[in-house]
């Protein structure tokens, strides 16, 4: 800086110190302006990090919530959809027992359909198989019916059982031509004779006369002559392999 002279055209030390001074004071001015610009622009950069910086931890905070509600969502609708599976698993599961269910009940059902037809066929063929014997016993010079058998062909021992019923009450069985046999030739005889019927005569009573003789052959004749009407003749009457031999 140019020194500043007086009116005389000297310069005074004291004048020249003041000015210097003041060059120095402006300096220093200058410069604590600059430090104080610098210092504020040094506090609005650390202020715009950490505005940035609250702004980053703001959204990562809000980004950590989002994923955190995201992840929430997620596992609500897994969960969700596990419990529809196994809602789904349980009705299938209901529906596979209620279909089994009904399989198994129709199923017994069928069976029992089947053992009922198979019993009605079995008691249609009993029936079928079964043959009327006749029984008439000699009272006061007549042949009286007696309550007949009702006998299956191929199980007639209810025959043999009732003769030998009737000898332990000393009576007597004969055919319709007056002749006794063992009790279990009995039912054949009669088939074979297309009579049916079996003649039973107290023990008491055996003398046999002309009288019970001709009331024996009646009683034969309209025997025959029934069974013969009703179409039950031997070979209808039994099973092909159960046809008995012909007695004489």
């Amino acid at each position: 800086m140019p020194a500043i002279h007086s009116d005389s055209g000297v310069a005074h030390p004291e004048e020249e110190a003041d000015l210097f001074v003041s060059d120095t004071d402006e300096r220093q001015c200058q410069t604590d302006h600059e430090d104080r610009e610098q210092r504020e622009r040094e506090q609005q950069e650390r202020e715009q990090q950490e505005r940035e910086q609250q702004e980053r931890e703001q959204q990562g905070r809000e980004q950590q919530e989002r994923e955190q509600q995201e992840r929430e969502q997620q596992e609500r609708e897994q969960q969700e959809r596990e419990q529809q599976e196994r809602e789904q698993q349980e009705r299938e599961q209901r529906q596979r027992e209620q279909r089994q269910q009904e399989q198994r009940q129709r199923e017994q059902r069928q069976q029992e359909q089947r053992q009922q037809e198979q019993q009605e066929q079995e008691q249609q063929e009993r029936e079928r198989r079964k043959i009327k014997i006749n029984l008439a016993r000699w009272e006061d010079n007549t042949w009286k019916p007696m309550p007949p058998l009702s006998v299956d062909s191929e199980n007639p021992a209810i025959v043999k059982e009732t003769i030998e019923t009737y000898m332990i009450q000393r009576v007597r069985a004969f055919n319709t031509d007056l002749l006794m046999m063992a009790p279990d030739a009995y039912f054949q005889a009669v088939i074979n004779d297309r009579t049916h019927t079996i003649l039973l005569v107290p023990q008491d009573n055996l003398s046999i006369d002309n009288k019970m003789i001709e009331s024996a052959a009646k009683l034969r004749e309209e025997a025959i002559k029934n069974v013969i009407g009703l179409k039950r003749t031997a070979p209808d009457d039994l099973p092909e392999t159960d046809r008995p031999l012909k007695i004489h």
